[in-house]
């Protein structure tokens, strides 16, 4: 198994629990954790082992976020590339911590996140990335970059939660950067359970576990490709039958139009010029 500094994996037989081990900064999304993150849930894809993922925070917080406080003082080290400066080295990490999202929603395995504390921006957007959520009464929830002069729409939260509380709950937190408690959570379908304290939030995920795992591994893996695969055609049933069709071909085309361009551009006219002359010999023989 690979060496974390930021997470700690441990392996309760077929289950992974996945721990952000930041506690000194509220599991803060730093660059190494990040790194950390993309590079586990990625891993997963090819993970026949794992069979489900559970996903908490060490500490008083789920996730508090992008650490500023790192960003900051890497955007002034000029030395720094990989998060360079100002907004196009923002928007670099950004790109970063999207994979997280991604690798998450990728993974075969279901992901179960434990929300305690503070679950902010970024962080908030890595719990809605999970598939099922279980809270306590002070898990606290919102999105932190409407406050600091973003939008509300980052880190994959514009897809996620209007999709998981409709969009008049998702505009409110989105527009506002209000705070959603536990109980009102699980009022929303944001979570699936509520629990008293973060205990008993452990021994309700164990129970998940357990029963996820009494049932089929192939079953349980096309179990998550299904809802996403029912999900994706729903979104695509929403919208126009031509403009669907025509998408498509705009993929196809755009697609031909790059192997085109990937050659040499001599040959690529000579490539037609041959064409056009077959076609005309092939005409004039005919005759």
């Amino acid at each position: 198994m690979a060496a974390y500094q930021c997470l700690t994996v441990e392996k309760e037989g077929a289950c992974d629990v996945v721990t952000l081990n930041r506690p000194d900064r509220f599991n803060a999304l730093g660059r190494q954790l990040v790194n950390e993150l993309i590079a586990y849930f990625t891993g997963l894809r090819e993970d026949y082992k794992t069979r489900v993922v559970i996903l908490r925070g060490a500490g008083k917080a789920f996730c508090a976020g992008l650490d500023l406080q790192e960003n900051n003082d890497e955007a002034k080290d000029s030395s720094k590339k990989e998060l360079g400066a100002g907004i196009s080295g923002s928007l670099l990490f950004q790109r970063r911590l999207v994979e997280i999202f991604r690798a998450m929603r990728m993974a075969p395995q279901p992901i179960i996140a434990l929300v305690h504390g503070a679950c902010c921006g970024a962080g908030f957007g890595m719990a809605l990335a999970a598939d099922i959520r279980l809270v306590t009464p002070e898990a606290k929830m919102n999105v932190a970059m409407y406050k600091i002069g973003t939008t509300g729409g980052d880190m994959s939260i514009s897809y996620f939660l209007p999709r998981l509380v409709g969009t008049s709950v998702a505009a409110e937190m989105m527009m506002t950067g209000r705070f959603m408690y536990g109980p009102r959570a699980v009022q929303t379908n944001l979570a699936s359970e509520l629990f008293p304290n973060q205990a008993e939030m452990e021994k309700g995920a164990r129970q998940l576990v357990k029963e996820m795992l009494a049932g089929s591994p192939d079953g349980l893996r096309l179990t998550k490709d299904c809802i996403q695969a029912r999900q994706l055609v729903k979104e695509m049933l929403a919208g126009s039958p031509d403009g669907l069709r025509l998408t498509k071909d705009c993929i196809q085309a755009r697609q031909l139009v790059k192997e085109m361009l990937a050659g040499s551009p001599d040959g690529l006219r000579l490539t037609k010029d041959c064409i056009q002359a077959r076609q005309l010999v092939k005409e004039m023989l005919g005759r």
